[in-house]
């Protein structure tokens, strides 16, 4: 008896450090990164875009969002940009935003993906008062970026100009993309996990209820449609608002499971547009999608790895 309780406890030691080891450190291919490299940085490049018109009124020393007042909410709070004129901040603007559409396109490897992270960080953190969702979500995707060779994955760009996944067949396989797919599916996970609880305690009930997405597509002004006619169709709006929650606890449940990743990564293309339609959060939306599609599978399985493309 002795003997055997022996063995079992060796061969499930055994059985949880393969696995272990498996799942962090299996060499894969980068070709999922690519699809969140390509979403994310994408995102990144429009958001910093959209700091062009107001330059000045933003970073300006007596602007809207002064440094000493930043100091003063958040002494921590620091960036590179703290100590530019308005004028060398639209200069690095304008190299940020390069920046984040040469990597969008494959370019630039491991160090332009480190360089959109500084950019994107520098000018995120310079204006804290400013920032929503996307921000939480964009900086820890670039971050788990920088670990994998996403550069390689769904490049074209890259192999056309011989940068990256270039060259003659498909991008070796790399333990740091496993590593990077892991953290990514971890923590989109733990998103959609977190909105759900939040739901679902949210006061007055009203997400259980039904009225949630009514409630976020009724203000005009930041949905991208007219949802008024929502407000004769409470069956359709009650089923809507049903539909994100029952999706939101789904995707942790489900996603991890091959046969059923396509399904959820289907199904988070319909949910997300249709939050971004009745939220405005388009930015969050496409960064949060396409982060989903790390759950297509260990990276080291994946069929379009071999083919270079999706």
């Amino acid at each position: 008896m002795k003997g055997s309780a022996a063995e079992y406890r060796e061969r499930l030691g055994t059985s949880f450090s393969d696995g272990w080891t498996r799942f962090w450190f299996a060499p894969g291919s980068a070709w999922t990164l690519g699809v969140v490299r390509t979403t994310t940085a994408v995102a990144v490049a429009l958001a910093l875009a959209a700091y062009w018109p107001d330059v000045e009124r933003w970073f300006a020393p007596q602007g809207m969002i002064p440094r000493d007042f930043i100091r003063d909410l958040y002494p921590s709070q620091w960036s590179p940009l703290d100590r530019l004129s308005p004028g060398a901040v639209r200069v690095v603007l304008v190299i940020a935003v390069a920046a984040s559409a040469l990597w969008a396109l494959g370019l630039g490897g491991r160090g332009m993906a480190v360089a959109t992270w500084i950019f994107a960080a520098s000018f995120f953190h310079r204006t804290p008062l400013t920032n929503g969702p996307f921000e939480a979500v964009a900086l820890p995707l670039l971050a788990y970026l920088c670990i994998g060779r996403a550069a390689e994955g769904w490049a074209p760009a890259s192999r056309l100009f011989g940068g990256g996944g270039g060259g003659g067949g498909a991008p070796p396989l790399a333990a740091s993309n496993t590593i990077a797919v892991r953290l990514i599916q971890i923590h989109v996970a733990l998103i959609h996990a977190m909105m759900a609880v939040a739901q679902l305690s949210a006061e007055g009930n009203v997400w259980l209820s039904g009225e949630g997405m009514w409630l976020a597509a009724s203000q005009a002004e930041i949905a991208w449609l007219d949802f008024s006619w929502l407000a004769s169709r409470p069956r359709l709006a009650a089923a809507w608002s049903h539909a994100i929650t029952l999706y939101l606890i789904a995707l942790p449940l489900f996603a991890w499971r091959r046969l059923l990743a396509p399904v959820m990564v289907a199904a988070a293309a319909v949910a997300w547009l249709s939050i971004a339609a009745a939220t405005g959060q388009g930015l969050f939306a496409l960064a949060t999608w396409g982060a989903t599609w790390a759950f297509l599978g260990p990276a080291e399985q994946r069929v379009g790895a071999a083919a270079g493309g999706p």
